[in-house]
């Protein structure tokens, strides 16, 4: 997916903050769990305003409206072809993918309740977009193997860290990090027959469905 880099700053922090309202109420249904018992903050969990609204040069007189929302699991964007071969309709399109996937693993880290923590670990989904339907939708992996993967992505860090310092609490935390992976133990065939019996389940839950509205804007 392509990023934005032609919005600004100021509706690039817009856009993060209407994001992360549509992924606290998806959070919130995909775990049958009150917003207020998820999460710690919840002040932007009300914004119902356009994500993003920009002016396309296909359609010169009139500036398109990008929204997300709640969507039924068999929601498709309806919209001319032209307009999705639009560049800027691909660069808006990329960075939503882009606010979305941030929003969803900074609420992960620093906004779930510490009581509801083990339920989100349990359920261990990610967001993906379908490209086709302009929608996205929660993939499950293995917990194990997920941990496995994101304790990688931490050590590979470390291991960066201490090319550039010969700090010795990064080899410490080095220390630590490959105890943890040696504790983790799971097949892939495991892995797999619980993803695809659980991703088939998962096919008939709502999604956050990507809304396009075209209008002319007053003079």
């Amino acid at each position: 997916m392509e990023n934005a880099n032609n919005i600004s700053k100021e509706e690039q922090d817009r856009m993060f903050d209407i994001a992360e309202s549509i992924v606290m109420q998806y959070m919130s249904y995909y775990l049958d769990v009150p917003v207020n018992d998820l999460f710690i903050d919840k002040s932007n969990i009300d914004r119902k305003i356009p994500l993003c609204i920009k002016p396309i040069e296909k359609y010169s007189d009139k500036n398109i409206a990008f929204s997300l929302q709640l969507v039924p699991h068999d929601y498709k964007l309806d919209i001319p072809d032209e307009l999705k071969e639009a560049e800027e309709f691909k660069k808006v399109i990329g960075f939503i993918y882009y606010s979305v996937m941030v929003v969803f693993n900074s609420l992960l880290k620093i906004n779930i309740k510490y009581e509801k923590m083990h339920m989100m670990a349990h359920e261990s989904f990610n967001m993906e977009l379908d490209d086709e339907a302009f929608a996205f939708y929660p993939v499950y992996m293995f917990p194990p193997k997920r941990m496995h993967g994101m304790l990688l992505q931490m050590k590979e860090s470390i291991e960066s860290d201490i090319k550039r310092s010969d700090d010795p609490s990064l080899h410490k935390q080095l220390e630590e990090l490959n105890l943890h992976l040696g504790r983790i133990q799971y097949s892939e065939e495991e892995a797999s027959e619980h993803e695809l019996a659980k991703n088939n389940e998962l096919k008939e839950k709502k999604r956050i469905g990507i809304f396009v509205d075209t209008f002319v804007p007053s003079t």
